[in-house]
């Protein structure tokens, strides 16, 4: 509808109120929600290119409406990760509405897929060209609870560390301010995986 209203007029300010504040009310709700349960992740081998892509697919709208740009680099014939895939889903969710709400309009957003031979895992980077944030706030930045935002809930990040963990991962951040702020997810790929890379079954491990 928003993109059917002239831009600059009393009308598309009042809609964007209106969508940027339910998109916040619907943000709390899914992050209490999350923070609550708590669950062990159901693993079973993914394609974690696709768990993006179905992340990109929820948030389509709020990448319209900011007309924001999604570049995604996204690596062919990655291997499958031991994972749970809605919860895995429920990360990239919270790492791209946290990119979303970082960059301006007309901003960009980089998502990258990768394989990490010599660490058993595969990377997702997400990447925005925002403000950035400070070393301080980078060393809080997935306590629950702690929001660089006025109107945040401090849940989102924290949410997806506990995720990202539980699944023997590693979440990290890279940011300065000025330059925008990387967040970078590796997950261990499957033992089978593992096996054809190396000549034998090994505990797959992440460095933490």
């Amino acid at each position: 509808m928003i993109k059917k209203v002239p831009k600059g007029e009393a009308l598309e300010e009042g809609l964007q109120v209106i969508i940027d504040e339910t998109i916040r009310c619907r943000k709390i709700i899914q992050e209490l929600l999350e923070f609550s349960k708590g669950s062990d992740p159901a693993k079973v081998p993914i394609d974690i290119n696709e768990t993006v892509f179905k992340a990109l697919n929820i948030l389509e709208n709020e990448f319209l409406l900011k007309r924001v740009e999604v570049d995604k680099n996204l690596a062919s014939d990655l291997p499958n990760v031991m994972a749970d895939g809605s919860q895995m889903e429920q990360v990239f969710v919270n790492l791209l509405i946290n990119a979303v709400q970082a960059v301006p309009n007309d901003g960009t957003v980089q998502v990258k897929s990768s394989l990490s031979e010599q660490e058993s895992c595969v990377s997702i980077e997400v990447t925005d060209n925002g403000p950035g944030i400070s070393r301080k706030e980078q060393s809080k930045i997935f306590e629950p609870f702690f929001s660089t935002k006025s109107n945040g809930t401090g849940l989102g990040l924290s949410v997806s560390y506990g995720i990202v963990r539980n699944h023997q991962g590693n979440i990290s951040v890279q940011s300065r301010p000025g330059e925008g702020t990387q967040f970078i997810v590796k997950i261990p790929i499957t033992q089978q995986k593992n096996k054809e890379m190396h000549g034998t079954v090994e505990r797959t491990t992440v460095s933490k």
